[in-house]
């Protein structure tokens, strides 16, 4: 990606609508500016920043191509870092077409994916993680992840893993000091408080990577499977939990043969739950097939969560009882679930209880059960004093990796001291610290900026 010379793109989504803003950054802006906006009242260079001024959008020959906003922002003080411009026009595809066009003719290039926040990082108004969050944010699917994302690209969490950063910087260099200079009058850092104080940040950093699990589920989703024997009430839970007849529901087993996907909330985390046929030996070819791909879905290394279905309204029967032992083989957890439970009770819950230990009771029918059920998801990722409003949840799989890979730098660091090895632990805590701080770029390789600022629209 080249950052010369100025760019333009709309930062407004495409189609129809009330405005469009065409966003404008770089050096030659107010040059540009000059030839495409006419204020109503005095001339663009007197045009104060921050401020909104209505005027024309002008051709090459001063003629109106529409009306619309001005708002500048000076050079250091802008999303950008840049000399830097936002026109509003009205939201017409032609409109803000041409708008576009007569830019990029007035000597603006069209930026590309990601351009105008690559340069606010190369100029220090966000550093990598908060750039990532704002990412994420455009991607959210839910209410609690805007509010945890929202959090999160003020830099929060980037704040406390400096913080971290600087603490091993000081550590490293009083480490130094006494190793280069032993005839000056320095304070020894001796093995014992080395050693603690790298199992204290060794300890904070295993803080935030233990938020991982519950920072995904709330922003890209937990991996869900709805399993369970025909008839047990897969497809009846799966369009409650959707909200709409998604999936095929009748008294006939084996209705649902083929894998249906959602995404549905269950409190503040997300499931990409999908709805499975039923796991049954079958003759039927076509049935055959859509159990194997079930029972491929249900028992993937990628699956974390099974709500194992049974029917409470009939006695286990043998194909049940199996699937109730397969199922401990799984390599997500497995969550069984009684459905039906507007009908009298004739299973057997003490066996379902041996096995699992424990189980939910739901009916589709009057909504008992489900509530509880939705409950119980959320607290296996987030515990209820989570608040999301901190934003001090790990979501990202790159910060995730650099985080891991620094505390296993650091745990060689403990073992190094221990082994006698102390002059040489000051190498681990410089590679640790430098690990560290790709979190938020600091050192962080030209082909992650790229494809990080991929991820953008033109005009973010």
């Amino acid at each position: 990606m080249l950052l010369d010379g100025t760019i333009a793109a709309v930062s407004t989504p495409k189609g129809i609508g009330g405005i469009a803003v065409i966003r404008i950054s770089g050096e030659d802006t107010p040059r540009i500016l000059k030839k495409v906006f006419r204020p109503l009242k005095g001339d663009v260079a007197s045009c104060p920043v921050r401020f909104a001024v209505y005027g024309d959008i002008i051709d090459e020959n001063g003629h109106r191509i529409d009306s619309g906003l001005l708002v500048k922002f000076a050079y250091g003080k802008s999303f950008s870092g840049e000399e830097m411009a936002e026109i509003s026009c009205h939201g017409g595809v032609m409109v803000t077409a041409l708008v576009l066009k007569r830019v990029l003719s007035a000597g603006a290039r069209h930026a590309e994916p990601g351009e105008f926040s690559r340069r606010a990082f190369v100029n220090g108004k966000q550093n990598l993680a908060e750039a990532e969050a704002v990412a994420d944010l455009l991607e959210a699917k839910s209410e609690s992840a805007v509010i945890l994302l929202s959090n999160q690209k003020d830099g929060k969490l980037s704040k406390e893993i400096q913080e971290i950063a600087t603490r091993l910087l000081v550590l490293t260099a009083s480490l130094y000091a006494y190793i280069d200079y032993p005839d000056e009058d320095l304070q020894d850092v001796d093995d014992d408080t080395l050693v603690q104080k790298v199992r204290d940040e060794i300890s904070r950093i295993q803080e935030i990577l233990s938020t991982y699990r519950g920072g995904r589920a709330v922003t890209a989703g937990v991996p869900a499977v709805i399993a369970g024997t025909p008839n047990s009430g897969k497809s009846s839970l799966f369009n409650y939990l959707v909200g709409e007849e998604k999936a095929i529901v009748t008294e006939v087993a084996g209705t649902t043969r083929d894998l249906l996907e959602y995404t549905v909330k269950m409190g503040r985390v997300l499931l990409t739950l999908t709805d499975t046929a039923g796991l049954h030996k079958s003759d039927d070819l076509v049935e055959k097939i859509g159990i194997a791909k079930a029972e491929e879905k249900v028992f993937s290394s990628e699956t974390q969560l099974i709500l194992a279905l049974f029917d409470s309204s009939r006695r286990f029967e043998k194909n049940e009882l199996e699937l109730m032992e397969k199922l401990r083989t799984a390599p997500g957890k497995v969550m069984p679930i009684l459905t039906k439970t507007d009908q009298p009770c004739l299973a057997d819950t003490e066996e379902l209880k041996r096995r699992f230990c424990s189980y939910e009771m739901i009916s589709v029918i009057t909504g008992d059960g489900i509530q509880a059920l939705k409950n119980k998801i959320e607290a296996l990722y987030l515990s209820s004093d989570i608040r999301l409003e901190d934003g001090g949840l790990l979501v990202n799989a790159r910060q995730f990796s650099c985080l891991e890979k620094t505390r296993d730098l650091l745990l060689d660091v403990v073992h190094t001291v221990l082994s006698g090895g102390k002059e040489l632990s000051g190498i681990l805590l410089e590679q640790a610290i430098a690990t560290l701080q790709e979190t938020d770029g600091r050192q962080v390789g030209e082909q992650i900026v790229q494809n990080i600022f991929s991820r953008f629209c033109v005009g973010k």
